[in-house]
């Protein structure tokens, strides 16, 4: 009875300790993408071209997007985990290190933005 009574209290710690660091799936982004949501409602988009894989996490409350580095993220086609929370990124607004204009759209029904590579990635805000 020990044992489970520890168990449990060691996996509902877990739980708790690493909750900042997930994302969960809430929907799709054109072209061929997936939109996971954090716990803090900050919205992540996986963008898959071609062989490349592109991340970028739109936040709300400023409207910026955030680019992270390489390998903060682990992505599984429902889950993101992330190293770190907050996830440390380069905002759009930082115009020394994204040298691009991410022509960022937001409105009630969708947001729209170009990616570094060009692409132009579509979500409606139903899910977000």
């Amino acid at each position: 009875m020990l044992v489970i009574a520890v168990s449990t209290v060691y996996a509902v710690g877990l739980i708790i300790w690493t909750f900042p660091h997930w994302w969960y799936r809430i929907g799709n982004a054109e072209p061929g993408g997936a939109v996971y949501k954090s716990w803090s409602g900050n919205i992540l988009f996986v963008i898959n071209n071609d062989s490349l894989q592109d991340q970028y996490i739109f936040y709300p409350s400023t409207n910026e997007i955030g680019i992270p580095s390489g390998r903060q993220l682990h992505i599984s086609p429902l889950l993101v985990f992330s190293n770190e929370a907050p996830v440390p990124v380069v905002l759009s607004s930082d115009k020394i290190k994204v040298e691009t204009d991410m022509n960022i759209v937001v409105d009630d029904k969708r947001l729209e933005f170009t990616s570094l590579n060009g692409v132009r990635v579509i979500a409606e805000r139903r899910w977000f």
